[in-house]
């Protein structure tokens, strides 16, 4: 491993030797895939889900009655409170926030990811709802049950990438990169981060989401194969996010204000967007690739699909390294500094066009 040895000892290993539990549950299966068939929320779903069903099994006046039905409990039920914060005041600023608990955000989801067997998990759905929301989604997921028993069948390639991904990522050379990223935030306890792959209907976008900020389900086309994806990036970028939303908030905002000092961005705009994404950015792909794999980020790759982020990456990403291999922590560097200057930069590009 590249710069293995630059790392200074950590403090931080946990007492078991696995820092991800990658697994395969077809609760979380049905889950993820009823939630985006049911197009509950546009712009969140990913529409490819609907689009193979309609076009694999039809779509009925008596389906879309269901998920509506489902689309209204969703609604009532997902309540993100990190979503509006100010980032002028907010204790997390430019920060991935840990507040956004289980409870509080994503109640069903949460529910779901906690069962292995989907019988349990339909048996069980009245001691989790309310006994009116417990009998529609039980509703629910019966009316569609015969398709989605059918679509299970078709997930025996994408349950073995679950042991793939625990192999790569629970390794030597990730160990002391995981202790680099712990120091560079200051966070003494990283914590774990159960990891759930979910079939993706062939030729969507490549999706990986959050839940309670250390469960993560990773929704896997089929017509791709695991070398295919580079999953274990995508799962240390979402670490980086997880290490960091456990940073101390009196950190968080001294360095968020130092931020704004020099780039003073619109309180409306999308706070992650100028210093978290392009940090993990710049950690989880660029330092990944270069500290684990002992390759060099392809410059000429796309490394996000966002350009301002992928800009931002790229032109903090030297520093940021070196600041990992020394075992020096972001808030004891000029890289807020740096970033802020580059968003300033962007900014005055952007409005100037």
């Amino acid at each position: 491993m590249a710069a293995a040895n630059a790392h200074p000892a950590s403090t931080n290993h946990r007492e078991t030797p696995d820092f991800i539990d990658a697994q395969y549950s077809e609760a979380v299966v049905l889950f993820a895939t009823m939630d985006n068939v049911s197009d509950w929320w546009t712009g969140f779903v990913e529409p490819a889900y609907r689009e193979e069903w309609t076009a694999r099994f039809g779509w009925s006046e008596e389906d879309h009655e269901w998920v509506d039905r489902y689309a209204e409990y969703r609604n009532r039920t997902y309540v993100d409170p990190t979503q509006g914060l100010d980032m002028g005041t907010s204790p997390d600023g430019l920060f991935a926030s840990s507040s956004a608990t289980s409870e509080a955000t994503d109640p069903l989801a949460t529910y779901m990811v906690g069962k292995r067997d989907i019988d349990a998990a339909l048996d069980g759905l009245e001691a989790f709802a309310s006994p009116t929301d417990a009998e529609m989604l039980l509703g629910f997921y019966r009316h569609f049950e015969p398709n989605w028993r059918a679509l299970l069948l078709d997930s025996n390639a994408v349950s073995q990438q679950a042991a793939k991904l625990e192999q790569d990522f629970n390794t030597e050379r990730v160990r002391p990169f995981l202790d680099a990223v712990a120091a560079f935030y200051k966070v003494e306890d990283i914590g774990t981060f159960d990891i759930f792959f979910t079939r993706m209907p062939s030729g969507a976008r490549i999706r990986a989401e959050v839940i309670a900020g250390n469960v993560l389900i990773l929704h896997a086309p089929e017509n791709l194969s695991y070398d295919a994806i580079g999953w274990d990036e995508i799962v240390a970028h979402e670490i980086v996010h997880h290490i960091s939303s456990r940073q101390d908030t009196a950190s968080k905002r001294a360095m968020t204000d130092r931020f704004l000092a020099i780039c003073p961005v619109e309180r409306n705009s999308r706070r992650l967007w100028v210093l978290e994404e392009p940090l993990a950015v710049s950690i989880g792909q660029a330092a990944y690739s270069k500290m684990v794999l002992g390759k060099e980020l392809d410059p000429r790759s796309n490394w996000y699909a966002n350009p301002w982020i992928d800009i931002s990456a790229r032109l903090i990403a030297r520093r940021v390294i070196g600041a990992l291999q020394k075992g020096v922590a972001l808030e004891d560097t000029q890289i807020v500094e740096e970033a802020a200057d580059r968003c300033a930069t962007l900014t005055f590009i952007s409005e100037n066009m």
